[in-house]
C-alpha cells in the first residue's frame, strides 16, 4: 500500500524533511532549527559555525548540506524510542566518505544507545547497544562521494541490519535487551562530539517499532519516489530484499 507521510504508519516518532520550507528557522541559507513533522516535536538546532546549510539539491529537492569541519544538529533529552526494537531511515549523497562520519547518533560513551547510521572505513554500519553496553555492529555496502543514498536501520529483538539502496551487506546478530530511553541525539556527528558527516541529507525517518515486511517497503517507496525517481526500481512488499544496487545521482 503507497503511503502520502511517514506518519500514515504508526509509531513515526521523528520526519525530519528537507525539501519542506516550512520546517526550518533560518538565518539566511543557514539552519537555526530544523523542525519534526511527526508529532513528537523533537525539534533540533545548531548555533554559529556548526549551522549546516539548506542549500543542497537531491532529485531537484532541497537538501541540508554539512560540511564535514563543524556542521551538526543536536537535540538533549530525546526519547527516540521506548521499545529497544526500531526502524530508521534515511536519504544522504555524502561528499567526503571517510572514517566515522556519523548521520544519526544517540551514543554519549555513557549511556548508549545507538549509532543509527554512521559511514565508517568505507562502509555504511548501524550499531545497536544491549542495556550492558555490549555494540553489535552490522557494515553494508561501501557508499561513494555524490551518489544518492535511501538508507534503512533496523533492530529486532535477535537482528542488526543496515540496508543501502536496497542492498543489504547481511543482519549481525544481536543478543540482550536493546537499550532506549532519553539521551541526547545527534545529526551530522557523534552525539558526544566529533565523528563530523560531510554531504548532504534529504530526509530522516525513524520508528520506535520492529516494522512489518510491507511497512518497511511502503516506507522506502515513499522515500525512492521523492528523491531518486518514481521509475526506480523498488522492492515489492512482502518479498525478499533484492541486492540489486540503484545508480542514483
Amino acid at each position: 500500500m503507497a503511503i502520502s507521510a511517514p506518519t500514515d504508519i504508526t509509531g513515526c516518532t521523528l520526519w525530519l524533511d528537507a525539501d519542506d520550507a516550512g520546517s526550518f528557522t533560518l538565518t539566511g541559507a543557514l539552519v537555526d532549527q530544523w523542525n519534526d513533522k511527526s508529532s513528537s516535536g523533537y525539534n533540533f538546532t545548531a548555533s554559529g559555525s556548526a549551522r549546516p546549510a539548506r542549500s543542497g539539491s537531491v532529485n531537484s529537492r532541497t537538501s541540508v548540506t554539512f560540511d564535514g569541519t563543524d556542521d551538526a544538529l543536536a537535540r538533549d533529552f530525546t526519547t527516540l524510542q521506548s521499545t529497544g526494537v526500531w526502524n530508521c531511515f534515511a536519504v544522504v549523497k555524502p561528499s567526503a566518505v571517510g572514517t566515522d562520519s556519523n548521520i544519526l547518533d544517540q551514543d554519549v560513551v555513557g549511556p548508549r544507545i545507538a549509532q543509527y547510521m554512521r559511514i565508517n572505513t568505507g562502509a555504511f554500519e548501524s550499531i545497536a547497544f544491549n542495556t550492558s553496553s555490549t555494540p553489535f555492529t552490522d557494515s553494508g555496502v561501501s557508499p561513494s562521494n555524490g551518489t544518492v543514498y535511501v538508507l534503512e536501520a533496523r533492530l529486532t529483538t535477535t537482528t542488526v541490519e543496515i540496508l543501502a539502496n536496497n542492498v543489504s551487506g547481511g543482519t549481525t546478530a544481536f543478543s540482550g535487551t536493546g537499550d532506549s530511553g532519553s539521551l541526547t541525539v545527534a545529526i551530522g556527528r557523534f552525539a558526544g562530539g566529533g565523528g563530523l558527516y560531510a554531504g548532504d541529507i534529504a530526509e530522516i525517518v525513524f520508528y520506535d517499532s520492529a516494522l512489518s515486511s510491507g511497512d518497511r517497503t511502503d516506507v522506502y517507496n515513499y522515500l525512492v519516489a521523492r528523491w531518486v525517481t518514481a521509475a526506480a526500481i523498488r522492492r515489492p512488499a512482502a518479498a525478499p530484499v533484492w541486492r540489486q544496487s540503484l545508480a542514483l545521482t
